[in-house]
């Protein structure tokens, strides 16, 4: 099943900071599409997990990892 960017990004808005048990599908949904996102989608994430991660608010320290890989993988990092 292929997920809209818009669904995408209102998952990720959703489960970032939060303490929920769909950080890591989500985070692995972004992963395996970060590198077809639009630039619009990739800024948007990038600025909001900068954000967060300044204020130490990614949440849990596992969920944290994850948002982490994904910030890696949306700036052109590895994704793995």
């Amino acid at each position: 099943m292929q997920v809209t960017e818009t669904t995408l990004l209102c998952a990720f808005d959703y489960a970032v900071g939060r303490s929920t048990y769909v950080v890591p599908e989500v985070t692995k949904d972004i992963l395996q599409v970060a590198d077809t996102l639009t630039d619009n989608a990739k800024f948007y994430m990038i600025k909001e997990l900068n954000r967060r991660y300044s204020v130490n608010a990614l949440g849990m320290e596992q969920d944290k990892k994850e948002w982490l890989k994904v910030l890696d993988a949306l700036k052109g990092g590895t994704n793995a």
